[in-house]
């Protein structure tokens, strides 16, 4: 064994019983300078053709934008995603930073991801996710609110109407992002058929959130976790319970297990002790 790097193994012969070993000459290239010369201008040629050729690209008139694609075209947000990528028509599709562009549309409210591709010679594919409104937040004025906190834009009446509505005695001016958190959470647990109803998310209470469902006057105080075993159990048990307390008008299901009542309208049922009672 010969280590690397040690050149050639010698050949090795063998004349009339004696080991005789040959070595192999390397053939040597010698670069004269003439052959240096034309290796440089070579080399110069070659990146002047390449400046040319990119020069020619840059200002070719059929890599000019000339056409936005902008999926799904079902959302209204989509013409504004087309005005703001319709500032660089005419410019050449090879030059354009499409992070740049990106940037400025994923910049407006409504829009969550946009991701954008070329299509040569001339033509812009953009494809966007847009944000849904998950509440509507009170601050005074009403916002509309995605699943992350994200401000949409104000409200209407009529979305007040539709969706839940986040109240705050703070107006949100502490712990927004862990509020808005625990208000996804109770909204995603909840079935579609409850989902609908409900009409506000009370999130000033730091033990929990307390909701209130549409067309119904009972506040259901529901911690901050088990909110459809929760709701499952009051529609189960309203009737009931409206009977013992004559009236509803709050329901602690903090507790596992335990429900504590307290009447809405001043009317304390045959069961209840002082406003309150507690039903296992």
């Amino acid at each position: 064994m010969r280590p690397s790097g040690c050149g050639p193994a010698p050949v090795v012969q063998y004349r009339r019983g004696q080991r005789i070993a040959i070595h192999r000459r390397r053939k040597r290239i010698t670069l004269r300078l003439r052959h240096v010369v034309v290796l440089v201008l070579l080399q110069a040629a070659l990146f002047t053709g390449l400046q040319r050729l990119c020069l020619r690209l840059l200002e070719w008139d059929h890599l000019r934008l000339s056409r936005v694609e902008v999926r799904p075209r079902t959302e209204p947000e989509c013409f504004r995603v087309e005005s703001e990528a319709s500032r660089y028509l005419s410019a050449n599709l090879l030059a354009l930073d499409t992070a740049l562009l990106a940037a400025r549309i994923k910049s407006l409210p409504w829009i969550k991801d946009a991701r954008i591709r070329k299509s040569f010679p001339s033509t812009l594919r953009i494809d966007m996710t847009v944000r849904k409104p998950m509440a509507v937040l009170d601050r005074g004025p009403l916002f509309l609110v995605d699943e992350e906190g994200v401000l949409l834009g104000p409200a209407d009446a009529a979305a007040a109407d539709a969706l839940p509505v986040l109240r705050d005695e703070n107006s949100f001016l502490d712990d927004y992002p862990a509020k808005i958190a625990l208000a996804r959470a109770c909204l995603e647990s909840l079935s579609a058929s409850d989902r609908v109803l409900v009409k506000a998310l009370d999130l000033a209470d730091p033990d929990g959130l307390s909701l209130t469902f549409r067309g119904e006057p009972v506040r259901l105080l529901l911690g901050r976790d088990g909110f459809e075993a929760k709701v499952a159990r009051f529609r189960r048990r309203a009737g009931e319970w409206a009977a013992v307390c004559g009236g509803l008008g709050t329901v602690d299901l903090r507790l596992p297990g335990r429900a504590t009542l307290r009447p809405g309208d001043g009317k304390i049922g045959p069961a209840a002790s002082a406003g309150r009672e507690e039903v296992m």
